[in-house]
């Protein structure tokens, strides 16, 4: 049980992360829905079927010259998301045959958004984290395409400031690096911090989405899991103790992008019961370089490789492993 909630941050930038050690945090209490969309295709129907529109969609004016190229492609790809579900959103276009002309046609009632509300209209759609057969599809970076540290803070300011350490909040943003570099997130978490003092954490990718996935009761990479030991036995196995059993149902084996040197033969085993190693998983004559396996799932807190092959030079070239599990309840 994580023993802290904070504020984890995740900001995406052309070119790089952000790479902080994230904190504890307690598990969350609700998990996050699953995917969910308005649209009827049935085989043999030409086009799909959509829900019945909004009472009232609300008009963006998408070549208003304000605008920048990324605000732009930020604006379609909500109105895809949210029309998807439910057509709410009606992008406005100043062409030769008038901007409302099919939404006159098709019997619309329209309010039109100026440019620069677009951040109201983001937060008023914002698209939730969507999740299938308890898996992460897609979370959603808000704000995405800025180059200001103050449009995120005004998007979220509620929220941090709010904060209430009962459960972890997940934050997320796309920057870009031409505009937005190491000061600006300096300065970036200075403006959190007056918000929400001592709560606010960036973190790294892979951080980051193992820390949300298990506070929403789904599977996570055991291997950032706190207190996680690695032993090997020379050449011939490594083990991992992840320090209490976990509900394991996925690994995945990288190797060095080389199929002569890659470790042929190896075999997957657990513990179960704390007293008998279970096979349950076999590779034999492998020449791939990423083994992505699910497997039945199985109570474990001990994950071992057993290398019986390790390939050309008798050199295993595993280069990075992922167990996959969730917290049994």
């Amino acid at each position: 049980m994580r023993n802290k909630s904070a504020i984890l941050l995740f900001i995406l930038l052309y070119g790089f992360v952000i790479n902080c050690e994230a904190k504890k945090l307690q598990r969350q209490s609700s998990p996050v829905r699953e995917s969910e969309t308005g649209i009827d295709w049935q085989e043999g129907q030409a086009f799909p079927h959509f829900a019945v529109p909004a009472d009232t969609l609300d008009g963006f004016l998408i070549e208003d010259p304000s605008l920048s190229p990324e605000d732009k492609v930020m604006m379609t790809v909500l109105q895809g998301l949210v029309n998807k579900v439910k057509p709410s959103i009606f992008l406005l276009r100043p062409e030769s045959e008038g901007m409302y002309w099919w939404a006159t046609k098709l019997g619309l009632n329209i309010r039109e958004c100026p440019a620069d509300k677009r951040w109201e209209l983001i937060r008023k759609y914002r698209i939730p984290a969507y999740t299938k057969q308890n898996k992460l599809v897609f979370l959603p970076n808000y704000p995405c395409y800025t180059g200001s540290t103050d449009v995120f803070v005004n998007m979220n300011r509620d929220t941090i400031a709010n904060f209430d350490r009962s459960h972890p909040v997940f934050l997320t943003a796309q920057g870009v690096s031409w505009q937005m570099g190491p000061d600006s997130l300096l300065v970036l978490e200075e403006k959190l911090e007056k918000l929400s003092p001592d709560n606010i954490v960036f973190c790294r990718g892979d951080h980051f989405f193992a820390l949300y996935n298990e506070a929403n009761h789904m599977d996570f990479n055991l291997m950032l899991s706190a207190g996680m030991q690695t032993t090997s036995g020379g050449k011939k196995w490594i083990r991992y103790d992840f320090r209490k059993a976990y509900k394991i149902d996925r690994y995945v084996v990288r190797q060095v992008d080389n199929s002569f040197y890659n470790t042929k033969d190896f075999t997957v085993k657990v513990i179960s019961d704390g007293k008998k190693w279970i096979t349950v998983d076999k590779q034999v004559g492998n020449i791939s370089n990423v083994t992505d396996k699910d497997i039945a799932p199985v109570s474990a807190r001990y994950v071992q490789i057993d290398m019986r092959n390790a390939g050309k030079y008798g050199i295993s070239s595993i280069d990075n492993v992922e167990i996959y599990g969730s917290v049994i309840k």
